[in-house]
């Protein structure tokens, strides 16, 4: 095993590129960096379709956080991690799973819990509200030691936290790290995009400091990803750490200690920087920031219709200032996708089943390219900036 001075260790966090419009194709790392950087002998890590029943309801709690940067040419960059439900709003994950690779904290970052497959949002998605981590933490150092953060979390658009709708982790700080076998749960982005991936009995152990090393298999994509274990005299598992980078011999983790236990708590009380916070006088200092507001409206459309595809025409003012009438788009069912972005709140849809049949309304007739004549668009209109999902059922 490789001393600390001379392990060169990578951050987990994964960015991608992707068209648009176009399905999200699997991101596939060449074998010789995914021998050489990340798994540990064979790769043991299964589809959580495959998780032990007794394990199942813990899927639901983890969850892809995914910030999709758009760049005005129609496509989008973006970056992904993993995070755990540990609270009705607050999610536990790796410190740089909250920022870019330029430094700055995301903006519009959003926790899918449960997802398995791309474009699509089975519990629905919360925003990043606000961040916590150890002040020491500096955003682009890699530090297994100070790598670890809780996200507070907004409600859906329907008012639900994400914990009310699918439950969330027991965690446990101790004063010693419980050494030995550990499950963990994550999304690889060396398989398919937001593909939910486990692996069950590998091992980790405390090291120096926080920091945690392990002989789990985990690449790009699985920061953040809760290191589990189970507990005889609750006969359930607890969240003890998370995953945080890789090297080229052992991966790493950073750990849940009991004083982060005890700082949680307090931040999930409300109570950061309280008198009561600050009485406790904690060795490890921590910040608190407010996620950036967004600059544009994002504009998702989901399909509820579970028995047929949709199809979408678009008319909107795109980040140029010109109105653009763009479609069809299929819309697969359960799918929901991000289509356009904008800096106007007023913007028209044309939705219909394959079958020909209109879903939308006309508010207004437009020229539609997709037509080859001047058809009925329905209006639609948001009054801040933000993600706004759109969602149709079959009629």
């Amino acid at each position: 095993m490789l001393s600390k001075s001379t392990l060169t260790l990578l951050a987990l966090s994964s960015v991608l590129v992707s068209c648009q419009q176009a399905e999200l194709e699997s991101v596939q790392n060449s074998e010789s960096v995914i021998k050489s950087h990340a798994i540990i002998g064979e790769d043991d890590r299964q589809k959580t379709e495959n998780i032990p029943y007794v394990n199942e309801n813990y899927t639901r709690k983890v969850g892809q956080l995914i910030t999709a940067y758009p760049d005005g040419t129609g496509r989008i960059r973006y970056s992904l991690c993993t995070a755990s439900l540990i609270h009705n709003k607050f999610v536990i994950t790796a410190a740089h799973c909250a920022y870019s690779s330029q430094g700055d904290l995301h903006k519009e970052q959003y926790f899918y819990p449960g997802i398995t497959k791309a474009n699509t949002s089975p519990y629905g998605k919360y925003r990043v509200k606000r961040v916590f981590h150890p002040s020491r933490y500096s955003a682009g150092v890699t530090d297994p030691n100070s790598d670890f953060a809780i996200m507070e979390l907004e409600a859906n658009q329907e008012g639900q936290l994400p914990g009310e709708v699918v439950g969330t982790f027991g965690y446990w700080g101790k004063s010693s790290y419980p050494d030995g076998h550990h499950l963990t749960i994550g999304y690889p982005g060396d398989k398919e995009f937001s593909g939910q991936y486990f692996q069950d009995y590998c091992h980790g152990e405390a090291y120096y400091g926080e920091e945690i090393r392990l002989q789990c298999d985990v690449i790009q994509g699985q920061s953040g990803s809760p290191l589990l274990v189970y507990s005889k005299e609750h006969d359930t598992h607890h969240i003890h750490g998370v995953i945080t980078s890789e090297s080229q011999d052992v991966n790493m983790g950073s750990r849940l200690s009991h004083e982060r236990s005890k700082i949680i708590r307090l931040i999930m009380a409300g109570k950061f920087q309280s008198s009561e916070y600050n009485d406790q006088y904690f060795a490890e200092e921590w910040t608190q920031l407010d996620s950036p507001k967004s600059d544009m409206v994002r504009i998702s459309i989901k399909n509820k219709c579970f028995g047929n595809n949709l199809l979408v025409g678009l008319n909107y003012k795109d980040l140029n200032g010109e109105w653009v009438t763009v479609g069809y788009y299929p819309l697969k069912p359960k799918e929901e996708r991000e289509f356009f972005q904008s800096r106007n709140g007023v913007y028209y849809l044309r939705v219909k089943r394959e079958d020909g049949h209109r879903i939308t309304v006309t508010d207004v007739n437009k020229y539609f390219e997709g037509e080859g004549q001047s058809v009925g668009f329905e209006k639609f209109s948001v009054n801040k900036f933000g993600h706004k999902t759109n969602t149709f059922g079959c009629r």
